[in-house]
C-alpha cells in the first residue's frame, strides 16, 4: 500500500515542476530591488559617523546600466530635509525622482522614444512652475518635479560635454567645441490654428488661433570661447558668476550673461578634473604637478604645493584643509589658509599629513574625519583628518557610486548596482562656523603676487564679451 501512495504522488509532484509558469510570452517586468539588507546598516553607519536615513529599491532594467545621479538641495528656509530629492537615471534614458525626505519613489518616465544620455538633471523655478531640466544630446527635456510628466523638448546647438548648472532661468554647461553655452529657459504658447468657414464665393479670412497649450522651450543665447575643452561642469559663485576650469590649463572667473572673465589664469600642465572652491578661494590640481590655492576675487596664487605625481583626482576643500589622492603618495592633507605669514615669501602649501596606506578620493567631513571612497576595492573608510590614520573601512561590494550633496555634513548617497540606494546622514554635525566677509581678511591675501618666475599672473578682463557670443534666432 505504501509503495501505490508513492506512485500516485509522485507523478503529480513532477508535473507541477514541469507545468511552464503562466504569461511566458509577456515582456519581463523590470528587476524590483530588494527591500531588506540595507547596505549600510545601523551600526556599520555608526562607525563611519553616519545614520541610516532611508533605503528604497528603485527597479531598473538589468540590461542598462546606471547612467549618472544628481542630488537637488532643498530650497526652503528650514527644511525638514537638506536633500529635496535624488534623481537617477540610466543609459536607455529612464529618469526616476525619489523623494528625499521619504525616500519613496515619486515617478518613473522616459522622456524621449529613444535612448537618451543625460549629463545632468537641474531643478529650477521657470515662470512659477517647478521643474527638472535634463541635458541631454543636442536636447533640453523639462520634466514637471512633482509628477514627471514632461513639459517640454527643446533643442540646442552645441553638444554637452559636461553637466549644467542652474542660474535663475538660464542653465550654463561646458561644450564639447572649446566653449561654455548659455541656455534661456523659458514657457511658449503652441498655437492652434483653426481655418474659418465661409459661404460659397466669400473670400476666406486668416485662420483663427487658439492657445492649445504652453511647453517649456529654450534657446541657446551665448557661447563664451575657452582655451580647451571644459574640464569639469561651472562652479556658480553668486552674483552671476562661475568659475570654469579647461583641459588645456586655462582657470577663469566669469559672467555668462555678459560673457566677460574677470579674471583668468594659464597653467602650463593639463586640467583634467573640476576644482573644489571654499568661501573665498578655489583649489585647483594640474598636471604640472602643482596644487595651486587661488583668491577668487582676483585670480592670485596664494600658496602652490609641488607633488611628486600629476594631479588629476577630485580634492575635497573646506575652510580648515584642503584634501587629494596623489599617486604613489596617497591621501594628502594642507591647510587651506596660511594665518599669520608673508604671501610674498612663503608661496609653499602647508603640509598637515600624508597618508600612502590610503587608496581612494575624498567624499565628505563629518565629525569624526573624512570619508574617503575607493572606488576600484569599492570600500568606505572614516580618515582621521588630525593624523590621517584610518578608523574604519567597510567593504561594499556592490555599491557602484558613492556621493555627498555637500563638502561638510552633507547627506551620503549610495547606489548600489542591483538598484538598492540609501541615504545617510551625519550622526553628529559640526557647529557651524562664523562667515567670513572678504572686508575681514588679511591684507596680505588681497594684495599677494604670484611667483615672479611662473607665468601665472591673471590676465586684465576683456572689454567686451568674446567674439565667439552669438545669439541663435535674432
Amino acid at each position: 500500500m505504501r509503495r501505490i501512495a508513492l506512485l500516485s504522488v509522485l507523478p503529480v509532484a513532477l508535473l507541477a515542476q514541469a507545468a511552464p509558469p503562466p504569461e511566458t510570452g509577456a515582456a519581463p517586468a523590470p528587476a524590483q530591488a530588494p527591500a531588506a539588507a540595507q547596505i549600510l546598516d545601523g551600526r556599520t553607519a555608526a562607525s563611519l559617523g553616519l545614520k541610516h536615513a532611508w533605503q528604497v529599491g528603485l527597479p531598473r532594467d538589468p540590461r542598462a546600466a546606471w547612467g549618472g545621479l544628481s542630488i537637488t538641495p532643498s530650497t526652503e528656509a528650514q527644511p525638514a530635509s537638506p536633500v529635496s530629492e535624488v534623481v537617477v537615471w540610466d543609459g536607455s534614458g529612464v529618469v526616476l525622482c525619489v523623494d528625499g525626505l521619504s525616500g519613496k519613489l515619486r515617478w518613473q518616465n522616459q522622456p524621449t522614444s529613444s535612448a537618451q544620455r543625460y549629463e545632468s538633471v537641474t531643478r529650477s523655478m521657470i515662470e512659477g512652475r517647478d521643474l527638472l531640466l535634463a541635458l541631454g544630446d543636442h536636447r533640453l527635456v523639462a520634466l514637471d518635479r512633482n509628477t514627471g510628466e514632461v513639459m517640454g523638448v527643446s533643442a540646442y546647438r552645441h553638444n554637452p560635454s559636461t553637466g549644467a548648472v542652474s542660474m535663475g532661468n538660464m542653465l550654463a554647461f561646458g561644450a564639447k567645441g572649446r566653449n561654455l553655452s548659455l541656455l534661456r529657459v523659458f514657457e511658449e504658447d503652441i498655437p492652434r490654428y483653426a481655418p474659418e468657414k465661409v459661404a460659397p464665393g466669400r473670400i476666406q479670412g486668416l485662420p483663427k488661433t487658439t492657445v492649445s497649450r504652453r511647453e517649456v522651450m529654450c534657446t541657446e543665447i551665448r557661447s563664451i570661447g575657452l582655451k580647451g575643452k571644459p574640464a569639469a561642469a561651472p562652479v556658480v559663485l553668486g552674483q552671476g558668476l562661475v568659475l570654469q576650469t579647461s583641459e588645456d590649463g586655462e582657470i577663469c572667473v566669469l559672467n555668462p550673461a555678459t560673457g566677460v572673465k574677470s579674471w583668468r589664469l594659464e597653467l602650463p600642465g593639463r586640467i583634467r578634473t573640476a576644482g573644489a572652491v571654499t568661501e573665498d578661494a578655489a583649489l585647483v590640481g594640474a598636471d604640472d604637478q602643482y596644487l595651486r590655492c587661488l583668491d577668487l576675487g582676483t585670480g592670485r596664487v596664494r600658496w602652490k604645493w609641488f607633488a611628486l605625481a600629476p594631479l588629476h583626482r577630485p580634492i575635497l576643500a573646506t575652510p580648515e584643509f584642503v584634501m587629494t589622492q596623489v599617486p604613489g603618495t596617497g591621501l594628502v592633507a594642507l591647510r587651506t589658509r596660511l594665518e599669520g605669514q608673508d604671501q610674498q615669501s612663503h608661496l609653499d602649501g602647508e603640509v598637515l599629513w600624508k597618508n600612502e596606506a590610503v587608496i581612494g578620493d575624498p567624499v565628505m567631513r563629518v565629525r569624526s574625519g573624512v570619508l574617503v571612497w575607493d572606488a576600484s576595492a569599492r570600500s568606505l573608510s572614516l580618515v582621521d583628518t588630525a593624523n590621517g590614520k584610518v578608523r574604519e573601512t567597510v567593504s561594499l561590494p556592490g555599491v557602484r557610486s558613492v556621493t555627498a550633496s555637500a563638502p561638510t555634513d552633507g547627506d551620503l548617497i549610495l547606489l548600489q548596482d542591483d538598484g538598492r540606494m540609501q541615504r545617510c546622514s551625519p550622526l553628529d554635525p559640526l557647529p557651524k562656523p562664523a562667515s567670513r566677509t572678504r572686508g575681514t581678511e588679511s591684507a596680505g591675501d588681497e594684495t599677494a603676487a604670484p611667483d615672479a618666475a611662473s607665468e601665472e599672473a591673471p590676465a586684465s578682463a576683456p572689454a567686451e564679451a568674446p567674439a565667439e557670443s552669438t545669439e541663435p534666432g535674432r
